[in-house]
């Protein structure tokens, strides 16, 4: 597999960095370089050492003594990875090697950047002055700081890290950590190459006796002399690439030793760690059996008793108000805070919540504030409590809906359609999804709207005589009552005080936007679990209450309690909206067919006309 490389070199003085210069940009001879091929500059000049000093003046840093003025990097892979790769793969690696440096570094102090091309593997070389802006106790000032980077072990392989998680996308592994190889530097690896010299080749030498065929004295001496230096030139790049290859093999035997050396120190390490974490797991195991226990115990903490010695207050809404604006409700071991949308379970969690701690310092203050005895005590409190819950549970009535009475329908449609004006396609919806139905109780006809759950139900009179409005007994009032949606239900909930106002309000507004409109069967306040619930599915909660003092006083105090926007009808009710929409829209009709037929101008309707009183009628046209 293919890996990520990245080396580092250190530059105390401006004398290695002009050598490092001179060799990035060619301007000394570098054997393994094809010449015929251009490398690319990316950042800074041709001279890196100007680039470093410009910075270290521009920033007015003071240098020390022996300290590193720069880093050089090179940033490459396995060759077998370039074997495979186009010249925009190339450029591809090299900018991300770039952004790593310009985001690690930030990016005004990578000064020089230069991809080289020219030899067997592409890489790139990265020159880095390592400005440290990071505020001190003794003062602000801009300082060299490479010890920040890569000051010990650790934080060099967290550079290497960092380094493998910008180019990993090409699919490069990492190398070894705790490698016990020691990397060859660049520099070293040209030394080696450039430090070998050729053997003195013994080539055959041609006597001067043999006058036979060569001539005599200075006519054979010269012919001698320029056989020899003819076989030397020949010979010279055979043996050259020869030695080359051979310190190569070396340098690759010595790295295989290396790496063989670092894999039985890894076994070893690996074997004692091993047992290390044995003796932990069985450490782990005893501590868990013996604390399980109590921290059940503790996690079992009545929540009420917990919130007050963490010093929320309860209002009079049982929610339980923190100086940090949190507005938590709880109910037996949960708890949920509404401002900022975040529940749990059990009072260590209540603990890390409200005190912004981990779960050893949760257990430390829960330990502080209940001793074992408290805790069997608050424990025994809670089930106590629990139990007396259950009990008037079991005694409440059970929920049953009132019996359907379909002969009875007509007539209850025809109240929705033509004296609540509601339309009748929307009647008909509701009747076929069974959430509205006639029912009959004492000879009055009565209309019966029931939720998604089925738990709870509101029921209306019909009879202009006898009104008569309320909820079916044992109705689970915090589930919410009769709902309905547009199409997309989107995620704005608008609550309103009748089934009735539902639909008017779904009416008026469906083709306007998308939303979901419940009854909560009156102007409640403290019945809103189903508001909690919104809450927690990310929900834009609307109040839509009646426009009147009990309307309005509930929809203020709802806000006080929770995040909830403020929707009012422009008249006293919804349904008083819609109803109002239809004769303003019916009088428009009918002045345009007065206006057709040339009867003259209709007089316009009193606003406050009540449709259903007889000692008000309209004016007749003139």
């Amino acid at each position: 597999m293919n890996k990520a490389i990245m080396r580092m070199e250190k530059h105390k003085n401006f004398q290695t960095i002009k050598a490092a210069s001179n060799h990035h940009y060619r301007k000394n001879l570098t054997l393994n370089a094809n010449p015929k091929i251009k490398n690319k500059r990316l950042i800074g000049s041709e001279n890196i050492d100007q680039d470093v000093e410009k910075i270290i003046n521009e920033k007015c840093i003071k240098l020390r003594k022996n300290g590193i003025k720069a880093l050089e990097f090179v940033c490459t892979a396995s060759p077998d990875f370039f074997e495979l790769s186009d010249d925009a793969d190339i450029q591809k690696f090299s900018d991300k090697a770039l952004a790593w440096a310009q985001n690690e570094f930030g990016k005004e102090n990578v000064v020089n950047a230069v991809l080289h091309l020219d030899e067997t593997t592409p890489h790139l070389h990265l020159t880095v002055v390592p400005v440290d802006s990071t505020e001190k106790k003794k003062g602000a000032k801009v300082r060299l700081n490479a010890d920040k980077w890569i000051g010990g072990k650790e934080k060099l392989s967290k550079l290497q890290d960092s380094f493998f998680e910008s180019v990993k996308c090409f699919g490069l592994e990492r190398g070894i950590k705790g490698s016990k190889a020691k990397h060859t530097k660049v520099k070293q690896y040209y030394n080696i190459l450039e430090s070998q010299t050729l053997p003195k080749v013994q080539l055959p030498v041609i006597k001067s006796d043999n006058t036979k065929w060569f001539g005599k004295g200075k006519e054979l001496e010269n012919r001698i002399n320029k056989y020899n230096k003819k076989v030397s030139q020949n010979l010279k790049p055979v043996l050259r690439d020869v030695i080359r290859t051979a310190k190569v093999t070396t340098l690759a035997n010595k790295k295989k030793k290396e790496l063989e050396i670092t894999a039985i120190s890894l076994s070893r390490e690996n074997e004692k760690l091993s047992e290390e974490n044995k003796m932990l797991k069985n450490n782990l195991q005893k501590q868990k059996r013996m604390s399980k226990e109590y921290l059940d115990k503790l996690r079992d903490l009545d929540l009420e008793h917990v919130a007050e010695k963490l010093g929320l207050e309860k209002n009079r809404y049982n929610l339980y108000i923190s100086d940090n604006d949190n507005t938590i409700k709880i109910e037996n071991n949960k708890f949920y805070d509404h401002y900022f949308k975040v529940g749990g379970y059990g009072s260590i969690d209540l603990v890390k919540y409200i005190n912004d701690c981990s779960f050893n310092e949760a257990i430390e203050f829960l330990c502080q504030n209940f001793n074992k005895e408290n805790v069997v005590g608050a424990v025994n409190t809670n089930t106590r409590a629990e139990e007396k819950v259950n009990d008037i549970n079991a005694k409440k009535k059970t929920f049953k809906l009132p019996k359907r009475y379909d002969d009875c329908w007509s007539e209850a449609k025809k109240y929705l359609v033509e004296d609540r004006m509601i339309d009748e396609s929307i009647v008909d919806m509701k009747y076929k999804e069974g959430k509205i139905y006639a029912t009959k109780k004492n000879g009055y006809i009565n209309v019966v709207y029931v939720n998604n759950q089925e738990n709870m139900a509101e029921i209306e009179g019909i009879d202009r005589n006898k009104k008569f409005k309320g909820v079916v007994a044992a109705s689970n009032l915090e589930a919410g009552g009769f709902r309905i949606h547009t199409e997309n239900p989107g995620s704005k909930l608008v609550i309103v005080e009748s089934a009735v106002d539902a639909m008017s309000y779904y009416e008026l507004h469906r083709n306007d936007e998308n939303f979901v409109v419940m009854s909560m069967a009156g102007a409640r306040v403290k019945d809103a679990d189903v508001l909690y619930k919104a809450y927690e599915n990310n929900f834009y909660v609307y109040c839509g209450y009646d426009n009147d003092s009990a309307g309005l006083k509930a929809g203020d105090d709802l806000k006080n309690i929770l995040q909830m926007y403020r929707e009012k009808p422009a008249n006293e009710d919804w349904n008083e909206d819609l109803k109002k929409n239809k004769m303003a829209l019916k009088n428009i009709n009918i002045q345009t067919l007065f206006n057709t037929f040339g009867f003259g101008n209709l007089t316009v309707i009193d606003p406050n006309y009540d449709p259903w009183s007889s000692k008000k009628d309209v004016d007749k046209p003139g």
